[in-house]
């Protein structure tokens, strides 16, 4: 003689709750992945967005930090000899190379669609080096007796 525990409309309800407890799990499901595929083209646009304006404000904060250097190497070169200018500046990321050549002042700034070359004229040759690592710089600007500009950096 077999014992029963359950009858036969216990086992349906049972059964029936599964089944009820499966369909909701598969609608979160199906719910989760609309939510997904709506906002992946959100998230993609932003990031994209985000993207470009790092590289804008890196070209940007190159520009000013190029303009302040040639400003203070033509101001030196303006007074004469023994003149000496300090002038804090800050180089941002993305630079490739920064380089002191003749009248010019080149930063190169790395972007996703090519290199982006600042550059600043002066009224006078100028030599010296130029620092490429993110970071905030005393920049020393000065004159020789020979009236070369020289310039140079210090972190």
């Amino acid at each position: 003689m077999a014992i029963d525990c359950c009858s036969e409309d216990d086992i349906l309800k049972r059964l029936a709750s599964k089944r009820q407890r499966g369909q909701v799990g598969i609608e979160y499901l199906i719910l989760f992945s609309f939510v997904l595929l709506t906002l992946l083209p959100v998230i993609a646009t932003l990031y994209n967005y985000s993207s470009h304006s790092q590289e804008r404000l890196a070209v940007e904060q190159a520009e000013q930090t190029a303009k302040r250097i040639a400003d203070a190497a033509n101001t030196v070169y303006s007074l004469g000899y023994p003149s000496q200018i300090i002038r804090q500046v800050y180089v941002p990321s993305k630079i490739v190379t920064a380089t002191v050549s003749k009248r010019e002042i080149v930063f190169t700034v790395q972007g996703s669609s090519g290199n982006v070359e600042v550059v600043e004229s002066t009224m006078v040759e100028v030599s010296g080096t130029l620092p490429t690592v993110q970071g905030t710089y005393r920049m020393n600007v000065s004159t020789t007796a020979e009236g070369d500009v020289i310039i140079d950096y210090v972190r």
